[in-house]
Order: structure tokens, then C-alpha cells, then sequence
């Protein structure tokens, strides 16, 4: 809660907030959507990531990151949340510290 009428408060997100342009008094709920539910841009890019990750270790290769996004035409910092996603996904079925691949090509 501010008290004071002046203060000029700023909003930093990185989550889409189209009813912002102008707010008075408000709480972060009335503007964000705080469901929990994932973006449907991020479930799109990561569905592209999943994709593409699969078809590089089904080729019997190993994988990390950077490969999925170099495969991707995408910088390694981009992957890097899908990555995670991925890798608890399939965490029982891939072995590997930094590059992973199938357990059943041992």
C-alpha cells in the first residue's frame, strides 16, 4: 500500500499485461494472471524444443542444451527453462551429467 499521493510506481514483468496502461489502485491479481497456468507461447516454444530434443537423441545422439537450440536456430540462453522441463520429463529414461541420451543405449 502506498501512502504517499506522489510516488510514481513502475511495474517490471515479463508476462504479457495488457489491461495495464493506466491503474489507480489495484492488486497484482486484477492485472497478472496468477493461475499458475503456463503461457500458451512458452507451451508452444517448449512443445518445438520437446520436438526437436526427441528427434536428436532418437538419432542415437547426445544431447544438451545448446544442441536442442543450435538444432533450433536459437541462442543456448533461450532453452535454458524448456531444458529443465524436459530433463524432468524424462528424467527416468535419460542418462548423462551435462549431455544426456537414452538409458537403453547403454
Amino acid at each position: 500500500m502506498l501512502t504517499h499521493r506522489n510516488a510514481i510506481v513502475y511495474l517490471v514483468t515479463s508476462e504479457p499485461c495488457p489491461k495495464l496502461w493506466f491503474a489507480e489502485k489495484c492488486y497484482a491479481g486484477d492485472l497478472l494472471d496468477l493461475s499458475g497456468a503456463r503461457r500458451s507461447d512458452f507451451e508452444q516454444n517448449y512443445a518445438a524444443y520437446e520436438g526437436k530434443a526427441l528427434e536428436l537423441l532418437n538419432s542415437g545422439g547426445l544431447i544438451g542444451n545448446a544442441d536442442v537450440c543450435r538444432a533450433l536456430g536459437k541462442t543456448k540462453d533461450w532453452g535454458r527453462r524448456y531444458w529443465r522441463c524436459f530433463l524432468e520429463k524424462y528424467e527416468d529414461a535419460l542418462i548423462g551429467k551435462k549431455k544426456m541420451r537414452w538409458k537403453e543405449d547403454e
